[in-house]
């Protein structure tokens, strides 16, 4: 007896198997499609940030080295002071120090 035609649109089994596997493959293809263009998009945007925080961490030094020469030892100690009491009362600290 076995499989005859006419199971499922008039195909045999093994036809029907081939059009599943199919289908199946063509999925597969959309999402890593999918995945890939997502990972060249984050790939983009890491190389946007690290060109930014490259650009940022220049003026962080040039902002340092201005503010450096011009302080003198008392009012750098006091500058260092206010800046870290300011990051002692931040609530990103306080819920570091929570944790």
């Amino acid at each position: 007896m076995g499989y005859h035609r006419g199971l499922i649109l008039g195909l045999t089994m093994a036809e029907s198997m081939l059009l599943l596997v199919f289908c199946l493959l063509l999925v597969a293809a959309a999402m890593i499609t999918a995945e890939r263009k997502r990972r060249m998009a984050a790939e983009q945007r890491l190389v946007q940030l690290e060109t930014q925080n490259k650009e940022l961490s220049a003026q962080l030094v040039e902002a340092q080295s201005k503010l450096g020469s011009h302080m003198t030892p008392t009012d750098r100690a006091k500058f260092e002071s206010e800046w870290r009491e300011l990051g002692v009362r931040s609530p990103d600290h306080r819920q570091a120090q929570d944790e």
